[in-house]
């Protein structure tokens, strides 16, 4: 699907919370691709998931399995936020923690 929404010529392209991050790169790689204006990418913080994972990951009182499962999904979270915040042209936040 998201192949086919690239085919249309969109003003913008927006990634609504970092859940949408894995699309990024197909997105960067299709503007790439074609020799008009690129539109414009937005991404819309609804938190700071970087911090919230970290916080979950210190604070797990659980098994070292489910304890490394944390720590793994923080580092995932860290990686795809900051990517998509270094190749947005717009940055949208609802805190200032998200700031």
């Amino acid at each position: 699907l998201l192949d086919e929404q690239l085919r249309e010529r969109w003003d913008a392209i927006v990634f609504d919370g970092y859940g949408s991050g894995w699309a990024l790169d197909r997105c960067l790689a299709h503007c790439a691709a074609r020799r008009r204006r690129r539109p414009v990418l937005v991404h819309v913080s609804h938190n700071d998931e970087e911090s919230v994972w970290f916080s979950l990951s210190r604070q797990a009182r659980t098994s070292l399995p489910r304890r490394l499962a944390f720590w793994q999904n923080y580092l995932k979270v860290r990686a795809l936020e900051r990517r998509v915040a270094r190749n947005v042209d717009l940055l949208t936040t609802i805190t200032e923690e998200d700031r």
